[in-house]
């Protein structure tokens, strides 16, 4: 495996497990999305507090770092099929269709916050204009980025000047969910989601522009050679940059009157997390994190396996149907939760990969996506 593949295996470990820290409160609050802003009572100050510190370093951070990751794989498979010599556009179409079915069978089977149908539908967007070359690739990146900003500040404007009243209301009933996952069954949550569709998946629809800037920033980077010895100055600017703006507005965001936790995590999560990126990048160099990011390697080879695991496993720790450890808000229980299942998923993929080249999903994931060109393919190998 190459260095540039072993990195990125690296990032992605720790975009997954990343995700799950914010994940983890939504889960440990019985599908409460009030627990992403940190609106949630709790029996001390000091988990409300460990609450806001765990949110300010994940929330929307490492969601925003996989999508820059997801770009990047989507270069791959480009440049991929233009040294095989074959079509670029149907497999990948294909292929983000088999995610769309999955994140739907995810939604419904698992969490309401799936992301792996946005993430489909940007795929499809973003895979056409990638091969219209740099000209459309920049304007589309500018045009998406700055059309997202402006609905970020316009949604983050309404909620400042709407009464508190309107405010709990446009925000939807989470009460009801939250009885659901308490008190019914695991067939009852199925049913729930199937029934509220349309609600529960607006968050995807609404960061469909900001996807497709970070997809295609991804794409550029890797066209820039990020990833290489020689690319070492983009990610430190990457850094810099994040880190240095990042950092302050989500810090700016924590202070309540201000108004900005939509901002924080569609605005300026996405900057922190090019930060993070840059930083894993910069501490790899300097071997700060060797012993760690092979483990993490492991998390990010099997990415989607660990991702539809994660969501399980949360599940049956707080929800009615397994444990029900939402009953009791603990933020020690979330955070001791968020860890536990993160070393569960390291030693789940070390173990699996010591025997199999790929995890379960990916296994399945590899047959379907080839199943269509098995024929093209054979065509292509040689005599």
């Amino acid at each position: 495996m190459s260095k540039r593949i072993a990195l990125l295996d690296v990032l992605r470990g720790f975009a997954i497990l990343g995700t799950l820290g914010t994940n983890i409160w939504l889960f440990a609050n019985a599908g409460n999305i009030g627990a992403f802003f940190g609106n949630t009572a709790y029996q001390s100050q000091l988990e409300a507090t460990l609450q806001q510190a765990t949110l300010f370093l994940t929330n929307g951070k490492f969601l925003g770092m996989l999508t820059i990751l997801f770009g990047v794989g989507l270069e791959l498979q480009y440049q991929s099929a233009k040294k095989r010599g074959q079509s670029f556009l149907p497999a990948y179409i294909w292929r983000s269709s088999l995610l769309f079915l999955d994140g739907l069978l995810h939604f419904a089977l698992v969490i309401e916050f799936d992301i792996l149908m946005g993430y489909a539908l940007t795929a499809m967007l973003v895979a056409f204009i990638v091969t219209k070359g740099e000209k459309i690739m920049h304007k589309t990146m500018i045009i998406a980025g700055g059309f997202h900003m402006l609905m970020v500040l316009a949604v983050t404007a309404a909620l400042i000047l709407m009464p508190r009243g309107e405010l709990e209301q446009a925000l939807g009933n989470f009460g009801e969910i939250s009885r659901v996952y308490l008190n019914g069954n695991y067939l009852d949550g199925i049913v729930y989601r199937l029934q509220h569709f349309s609600d529960l998946r607006i968050e995807p629809i609404f960061v469909i522009p900001m996807s497709m800037a970070l997809f295609l920033f991804g794409v550029r980077l890797m066209r820039a050679g990020a990833f290489t010895e020689q690319g070492s100055h983009i990610t430190d600017q990457m850094m810099r940059l994040g880190l240095g703006l990042g950092v302050p507005l989500n810090l700016l965001a924590l202070e309540p009157s201000f108004g900005l936790d939509i901002a924080a995590r569609y605005l300026f999560a996405p900057l922190q997390a090019a930060g993070y990126i840059g930083f894993v990048v910069y501490a790899l160099r300097r071997g700060w994190l060797s012993r760690t990011a092979a483990s993490v390697a492991k998390v990010g080879r099997m990415a989607l396996s660990n991702y539809m695991l994660q969501g399980l496993l949360a599940s049956i720790l707080f929800y009615g149907w397994g444990f029900g450890l939402a009953r009791n808000p603990n933020a020690y229980i979330a955070i001791a939760a968020w860890l536990g299942i993160s070393l569960l998923l390291i030693a789940f993929s070390s173990l699996w990969l010591k025997r199999l080249n790929q995890g379960p999903f990916e296994t399945i994931w590899k047959i379907l996506s080839d199943m269509p060109f098995r024929e093209q393919q054979s065509k292509l190998q040689p005599k």
